[in-house]
């Protein structure tokens, strides 16, 4: 299972809730593909907590879009951010799937 990849551009047309039918909110998991906790996070299980809550996920390999985590304020890895057009509404830092799970579940 592959999320789809967030740019720069993408990432800012959803802040901006620019293009056609923008989401209300979205979540993005900002990881890297050398980051080692990330790999310990289980992907099936997030994203199918993140589509039960109808929020859509998008990842952010900082190891491909060096970007777009210093913009977000993103320091460390994993990191998963909750936005609305326009701010960001809360984060988590953790590579503990069943953490991630229960904060998605409380959104």
């Amino acid at each position: 299972m592959e999320l789809p990849a967030i740019t720069q551009s993408q990432f800012e047309d959803l802040w901006d809730a620019r293009g056609l039918n923008p989401p209300p909110s979205f979540l993005v998991w900002f990881g890297a593909s050398w980051c080692r906790p990330c790999h310990r996070l289980d992907l099936a299980a997030i994203t199918a907590a993140a589509a039960a809550a109808h929020i859509p996920l998008w990842y952010c390999d900082a190891a491909v879009n060096k970007y777009t985590p210093g913009y977000a304020n993103v320091y460390s890895l994993p990191t998963f951010v909750y936005y609305k057009p326009g701010r960001e509404v809360t984060r988590i830092t953790s590579a503990d799937t069943k953490a991630v799970i229960s904060w998605i579940h409380h959104l």
